[in-house]
């Protein structure tokens, strides 16, 4: 339980035994000091030294009454900042990055300014409103040099600055040729039984996919998640024999695409001859798959 000088705070009443009167008492700093409610609201510690403060709420029924002390801890007002996080470090051209304030605190309403700044201390891209912060690296920013991310937090009580360790900003290998690489799936080139099926494309150098599945829908759309982007799980309509394409780019380098991969989902093969046993013709069947 925690709240800044001057904050409203409602305190509620989980009393058991049907109690008929309450007795709050949140002397010697809370405004008011008492209440008679059994919820009450609006209590203030407008001039407290930041501290734990005790509260104590005594409820009381036809048999008796009974007491209990907790606490509240007032925090200072002032705006703080632990660190800055940036993911990821070190990054390639072409990706985002993303910056994150931690450990925040100081009295609301907070606003945030971000930097990111080159060895120089020049800033090389600048934002704001919220603890994160996404830089879109462009093939017009500098790589191999060191950056660093720099938030200012501000509120009516005073301005913190956080850093977060430098970082290195890499330059992307080249794409390769179209139709030199292909995607892959767990057990390829083996078929699979399931119709939900986990794709790979850990192209070097690619910053963005965009994935055909092979079911009349052609390709997807572009992405730039480096989770999903490479690696998207996708579930087939129906059983059947597709080709998979992945298309790759990134910001210095235009689309390329892959080699056809061929995957049987989800079918049945039956494999039918005959056997001689003991010297009599039998039949045997052998399935493969969900058959």
């Amino acid at each position: 339980r925690e709240t800044y000088p001057g904050t409203p705070v409602s305190f509620t009443d989980l009393s058991t035994g049907a109690p008929s009167s309450w007795d709050w008492d949140f002397l010697p700093d809370g405004v008011p000091g008492n209440s008679s409610a059994q919820n009450p609201s609006g209590v203030t510690f407008p001039d407290a030294v930041p501290s734990a403060k005790s509260i104590t709420l005594e409820a009381c029924n036809a048999a008796g009454c009974d007491n209990t002390t907790q606490f509240i801890t007032v925090l200072p007002p002032e705006p703080d900042v632990a660190s800055v996080t940036v993911d990821p470090s070190p990054a390639l051209a072409c990706q985002p990055v993303t910056f994150q304030a931690q450990g925040v605190t100081g009295q609301p309403p907070l606003s945030f300014s971000w930097r990111v700044l080159d060895p120089g201390t020049t800033a090389v891209a600048t934002g704001g409103g919220a603890a994160t912060f996404v830089w879109n690296t462009g093939p017009s920013d500098t790589t191999g040099i060191q950056y660093t991310g720099e938030v200012t937090v501000t509120n009516a009580s005073g301005v913190d600055v956080a850093t977060s360790a430098p970082w290195t900003l890499q330059g992307l290998p080249a794409l390769p040729s179209a139709g030199t690489f292909q995607a892959t799936y767990p057990g390829a080139p083996a078929p699979t039984s399931s119709t939900t099926v986990s794709f790979s494309a850990n192209v070097a150098g690619a910053t963005e996919w965009n994935w055909d599945f092979g079911e009349g829908a052609g390709y997807q759309g572009w992405t730039s998640d480096p989770g999903t982007g490479p690696t998207p799980t996708h579930t087939f309509v129906a059983e059947g024999i597709y080709e998979v394409r992945v298309q790759v780019r990134n910001c210095l380098e235009a689309e390329r695409e892959s080699a056809a991969l061929t995957l049987s989902v989800g079918t049945s093969v039956e494999v039918f001859g005959d056997g001689f046993e003991s010297g009599n013709l039998s039949s045997w069947s052998a399935v493969i798959g969900d058959g």
